[in-house]
């Protein structure tokens, strides 16, 4: 059964008594004030809910009324959406919504961020399609806790647990790989690219990606870095050795994929620098391979930022195309 789980103290660092709210967006109404004791966790029944799924979710503690004085409940933290958020038993945490009359599987990985979430849920609701949005934050540095879905310590755990969570889903669903669209931007491209070729999609939409992870997380030689912390957490010590084992990560999924491989499809800009730090090693790789189903969509732009603003209209064009 479908569980919601809600942890103050793990999520948000909340080290006392709170009260959780649930907002219904659609009605304007409190769907739930849940008090909480210390360190507590709740498991909320989204079946209890109504069919539509538009809540806000956000912490209070006790604390003084900045007007009155008094003590009351006070916001701890800003409201966030509610995502009908599953775990399963290896601990991948993802959202899957069922469209019962496609035949397609949208799977979709997240960015880089400093609050693990998910992307592109709102820009690909307009599509009637099977989604499976897989989040990532099985790392150990704590800003990101990112695992690039690979693993940590050289241990490539997390990348087993994703391959075993969309051929599940694949499955249950009868859905072909043929028919399986591997989503994602910046991380979330090297995901896509990564586990679209380890498991043989039919089709992979990737913006800005990250190709070589070992030159990616290198960049910065200051060990207080984010990338560093990241690097370290999945590899290890910052060796040639190991910068290598970890640019290899994409080399070996490409070169060890069948045939039929991927139809690739990649957005990013001409200046942005991971056009010729990923982009193109990334073609480079793809050529050797004699892959020829790769195409690149190169905007006039600089700043990766800009992802942002020119992948999702992209995004939705191609996943257009490849439904009709």
């Amino acid at each position: 059964m479908k569980k919601v789980l809600f942890n103050p103290f793990k999520d948000y660092g909340i080290n006392e008594r709170s009260r959780l709210i649930i907002k219904d967006k659609v009605k304007n109404t409190y769907a739930l004030k849940k008090p909480l004791e210390t360190r507590e966790s709740y498991s909320l029944d989204p079946l209890k809910f109504t069919p539509y799924w538009n809540f806000r979710y956000k912490y209070q503690v006790r604390g003084l009324d900045s007007k009155t004085g008094k003590e009351r409940w006070v916001d701890k933290t800003n409201y966030k959406i509610l995502y009908p958020e599953q775990i399963n038993e290896d601990g991948m945490k993802y959202l899957l919504f069922e469209e019962p009359s496609s035949d397609k599987l949208l799977v979709i990985f997240q960015a880089i961020n400093k609050d693990p979430s998910y992307n592109y849920v709102g820009t690909l609701s307009e599509f009637p399609v099977n989604k499976l949005f897989i989040k990532d934050d099985y790392g150990k540095d704590k800003a990101t806790r990112s695992s690039y879905y690979v693993g940590t310590g050289k241990d490539t755990y997390i990348s087993k647990a994703t391959q075993k969570l969309i051929e599940k889903v694949s499955e249950d669903l009868s859905i072909s790989k043929s028919n399986t669209i591997f989503v994602g931007s910046s991380k979330g491209g090297f995901g896509a690219l990564y586990h679209g070729f380890l498991f043989g999609a039919g089709h992979i939409l990737a913006g800005g990606p990250t190709v070589l992870l070992g030159q990616q997380l290198s960049r910065f030689k200051d060990d207080a870095s984010i990338p560093s912390k990241i690097f370290k957490s999945i590899v290890g010590e910052m060796t040639e050795e190991n910068i290598d084992w970890a640019d290899d990560l994409m080399r070996n999924a490409i070169s060890n994929s069948k045939s039929p491989h991927p139809s690739v499809k990649i957005h990013v800009g001409f200046w942005d620098t991971f056009y010729q730090n990923h982009v193109v090693p990334f073609m480079d790789l793809i050529n050797q391979n004699g892959i020829e189903t790769v195409e690149l969509n190169i905007k006039p732009y600089r700043k990766h930022s800009d992802l942002a603003t020119h992948f999702p209209q992209f995004l939705k064009s191609n996943i257009k195309n490849i439904i009709d």
